[in-house]
Parts: structure tokens; C-alpha cells; sequence
């Protein structure tokens, strides 16, 4: 299990803030800390299980953006840069691995600070160690508004859209587009279960109907009984709130027993995973941070476009960035800017520039802002919908859409014609 990576790398494209973008929010230089050579940030990223997936693929945007900052001599602190070094440890997707992975990352690489694993599940398993040993950490996955209730003092949000917060927009479309019924299946996990309770909820303000609300266990295989039920209520939206892989089963077996929907919304239908299926996901409904084509006034790093000629240069056979991808990237462009500002290292001070920057940093996926707890109160998300040849439109919200919905979207019958 341990094994320690460090990657310095260099060349690339140097996204980062200038001077005046950022000028007024950064403090006074300090002398350099007493033998510093670098600036030491630790994370989990997941080989196997449930989250291994998306983890890797806010790991390869994390990869970029430590390329970008070495390639500039480091990050800016106390008046001079220091190269960055990433120490990475699995956890296997595993909540009991998770703490001793971070305690082990604390005592015995001794990081400054540390990223979050993917997830609220292992972020909120890990905090634990952290906190308790006064590290602060950058959470870059964490979208369940518990973790953020528990009294943590030194985590942030860096660049996630909080699950209550995610449902306003596409409820409020497919009101706009005629849809009258939402149902939800969720996984038996904090993030699934807390954003199907949301998407009921909005649903509910807004005047739609609840058509069924399922939860599984980890680890379930057959969904057509859910499935089922959720059609025979008429369904109009199905919010799938659960991992890409469970969403991949699901949809096979809608396929099988010709089992459609009008709406169907998951906050991976544009992960590289489904898009793998082919003409399977057109219509689909997904969560993005970031689209090419909606421009945010960007004061910190590239802008949505920019990022993503980046990525691709960096990884010209793929995968695709996809939302991990995105906001982890974004996390880190918050992140440098907090290094930048804060007197030290140390997780009060890091909090404390974190706190200072909220509402003046905006980065490719929209405006950070956090409160006291360090729970993300900006960042709206928008609403993708999949295309037929692997395209993909805006559809929501209406003041920024690229296309009309595909709505209803296509059966399986005329999927198979496509």
C-alpha cells in the first residue's frame, strides 16, 4: 500500500494568476520558512472500486495543473516560489483504508497539506485524521452538505457545486420544457442519498410531482424492479444519483426491457465511461461546471476553452476531461492562490486566506465563494445533454442553452436507428 510518488514536471502551458488579477487579496511577503525547499501537498486517488473512475480523472487535471505551476518554478509563498511535490497513496475506494492512508501521508511523508480523496463518503472518512491533526485540506469532490455540518475547521470546497444546490437548474428546465413527474434512485451513500433528497425537494418547490424514490445497497446488480416502478409512475425526469458504474447497469437493462423515459439526469452521463456506449447515451442528462461555449469572467487561470486545449494537448488519446476533471482542476487554481496569500502553511492561516479570497476569485467553472465552514455557496452548474455522434448541447439554464432539448429523448427503438 505505501508508495510515494513525486512529480516535478515541466514545459506545458503556465495557467496562472497575474499579479493584477489577484494583487489586491494577496498579503505581505514573509521570509522564507526555515529549510524549505518545496511545498509538500498529499492525496488519495483510488486504483480500484466504486470511486476509482472518477478519482482518475481529477487526478489527470491535478497532473496538469502541477505541470503548469512547475513549469513556473513553483508556487508563489512568502515572496518566492517553491517547486510543488505530489505524494500519492491508494485507497482503493475504501472508507476504513482512507484515514490511515491520510494519518500515514501526515506522520510519515510529513505533508504541509493535502487534497481530499473523490467523494464526500471517503473526504468526510479522512477529515477525521486531518483535522484532528490541524492539516488543512482542499476538498476538490466533496458535494454533500453534511460533511461541511460536522464541525471540520481547516476543509474547503474548492470547486464543487453542493448537492442541494445542484438540482434548482435542471428541475426548473424541465418544468419549462413540460415535465410534470421526477423520481430518484440513489445508492446507500451520503453524496447519492443527499442529492436525491434535494431533487425532491426542488421538485416539490416548484410544484412537480414525486413519482417513486428508490434506494440500494452497494454492490446491487439487478435495478429492473426499480426500474419498472419508476416508469409505471410515469416518470418524467429520472434522476439517477448513484456512481457511473451502477448507471452503466441500469441502462443496460432499460435497454433490455425497453424501458424508457422522457428525461433521464445523472451527474456522470457525460463521463467518459457512458459516453463509451455510444448511441446508449444520447439524450442523457448531465452536470457540468465548464462548457467552451459559456464564458465566465475569469480572473484566476485559463478560461473553460483554454483548459481544455490544455488537457487535450496533455492527453491527446484521452479520456475526455469531464467534471472530476474540471472542478479538481478548478480546486487547484484556488488552492495556488491561497498558498499565495497565507503567512504560512499552517491550516489556520490557509483557512483564513481561503475565507479571504471567497467572492474574488473566478475561475472556468464560475465564481468561488465559501462561508465559514468552507461549504461552496457559488459555482451553478449547467445542464448537458448528450447528442447524437458523441456531441453534446447547453440546455439549461435557458439564458445560456446552445440547443433545444432533445425531449422527450429518443427510445431505445429509435437509438438503435440512429
Amino acid at each position: 500500500m505505501k508508495r510515494r510518488q513525486f512529480l516535478k514536471m515541466s514545459g506545458g502551458i503556465g495557467f496562472l494568476a497575474a499579479g493584477a488579477a489577484i494583487g489586491p487579496f494577496v498579503g505581505p511577503a514573509h521570509a522564507q520558512a526555515s529549510g524549505r525547499k518545496s511545498i509538500r501537498i498529499g492525496m488519495s486517488v483510488a486504483s480500484t472500486g466504486t470511486f476509482a473512475h472518477d478519482s482518475q480523472s481529477g487526478r489527470r487535471a491535478i497532473d496538469l495543473w502541477l505541470e503548469q505551476v512547475n513549469a513556473k518554478g513553483g508556487l508563489l509563498h512568502q515572496g518566492q516560489r517553491y517547486p510543488v511535490e505530489l505524494v500519492v497513496r491508494d485507497d482503493r475506494s475504501d472508507k476504513q483504508l482512507a484515514p490511515r492512508v491520510y494519518e500515514s501521508l501526515i506522520f510519515d511523508e510529513k505533508v504541509d497539506l493535502v487534497l481530499a480523496p473523490y467523494g464526500s463518503t471517503l473526504t468526510a472518512a479522512a477529515a477525521t485524521i486531518t483535522d484532528r491533526n490541524d492539516i488543512f485540506m482542499m476538498g476538490w469532490a466533496v458535494a454533500a452538505d453534511s460533511v461541511f455540518k460536522q464541525g471540520y475547521k481547516y476543509i474547503v470546497n474548492g470547486g464543487t457545486t453542493p448537492v442541494s444546490r445542484v438540482p434548482e437548474v435542471p428541475v426548473q428546465a424541465l418544468k419549462r420544457f413540460g415535465g410534470k413527474i421526477i423520481s430518484t434512485i440513489a445508492v446507500d451513500e451520503p453524496y447519492s442519498d443527499a442529492l436525491a433528497g434535494s431533487f425532491r425537494a426542488t421538485a416539490e418547490k416548484h410544484g412537480l410531482a414525486i413519482g417513486t424514490a428508490e434506494k440500494y445497497s452497494r454492490g446491487a446488480k439487478d435495478f429492473t424492479t426499480i426500474l419498472n416502478k419508476a416508469a409505471a409512475a410515469k416518470t418524467d425526469l429520472l434522476c439517477i444519483t448513484s456512481y457511473d458504474t451502477d448507471m452503466i447497469v441500469m441502462l443496460r437493462q432499460m435497454k433490455e426491457n425497453d424501458i424508457n423515459f422522457p428525461a433521464i439526469f445523472s451527474t456522470f452521463s457525460q463521463n467518459s465511461s457512458i459516453l463509451a456506449l455510444g448511441s446508449d447515451a444520447i439524450g442523457l442528462w448531465g452536470q457540468s461546471n465548464i462548457d467552451p461555449r459559456v464564458a465566465y469572467a475569469v480572473n484566476l487561470g485559463p478560461t473553460a476553452a483554454q483548459y481544455l486545449d490544455a488537457y487535450n494537448a496533455k492527453y491527446p488519446n484521452g479520456p475526455q476531461s469531464d467534471i472530476n476533471s474540471a472542478v479538481a482542476f478548478a480546486s487547484l487554481m484556488v488552492l495556488g492562490a491561497m498558498i499565495e496569500r497565507a503567512p504560512s502553511l499552517k491550516a489556520p492561516d490557509l483557512k483564513a486566506a481561503a475565507l479571504d479570497l471567497s467572492g474574488h476569485l473566478t475561475v472556468l467553472n464560475g465564481t468561488y465563494r465559501i462561508d465559514e465552514t468552507g461549504f461552496q455557496t457559488g459555482y451553478d452548474i449547467l445542464v448537458i445533454q448528450n447528442t447524437a455522434k458523441g456531441g453534446r448541447e447547453v440546455i439549461a439554464p435557458a439564458a445560456v442553452a446552445t440547443a433545444a432539448p432533445l425531449f422527450p429523448m429518443p427510445t431505445w427503438d429509435q437509438k438503435a436507428k440512429m
